[in-house]
């Protein structure tokens, strides 16, 4: 499970922070660590606890500017023989987005699913492009590609 913050200058200053205290944080409060390779823009955990819940925000700020970003983490716990039957859950909340023509664009849909058990019972995730036909042509310049376990 990975958690991001980003700036746009390198000169930026990023704090991070769980139920409003600073990193870095006992291992008792949160697992996460800063993940080195990110400039500080990515905290992550290699295995979710349950004292790993929280409220995470990061802060960057520059000279003149501050930018906050807010992420609740829930931490589900599972029975193995039984896995989870709930709804889904949104674990990346979508964003609109900015691209330049010709640039690539890339659009995230992620929820947490759960394990289904019986033979005929299926998750499942499809894209659509919403506008005045809600159909998406097989062919052309738009896809739709649906995911099922």
């Amino acid at each position: 499970m990975r958690d991001y913050c980003y700036t746009a200058r390198a000169s930026a200053m990023l704090r991070e922070y769980k139920d409003g205290r600073p990193y870095p944080w006992p291992g008792s409060e949160s697992s996460f660590i800063l993940y080195p390779e990110s400039a500080n823009q990515t905290i992550y955990t290699q295995e979710a606890r349950a004292s790993d819940a929280g409220r995470y925000s990061c802060r960057a700020s520059n000279d003149t500017t501050i930018v906050n970003g807010d992420i609740t983490l829930q931490v589900l716990g599972e029975d193995s023989n039984n896995g989870y039957k709930g709804r889904p859950l949104p674990t990346y909340k979508p964003a609109s987005q900015l691209v330049a023509l010709g640039d690539t664009a890339r659009l995230f849909c992620e929820a947490y699913l759960g394990q289904v058990y019986v033979p005929d019972a299926h998750n499942s995730v499809t894209w659509r492009k919403v506008g005045e036909n809600d159909t998406v042509p097989e062919v052309g310049r738009v896809s739709q590609y649906s995911v099922s376990r």
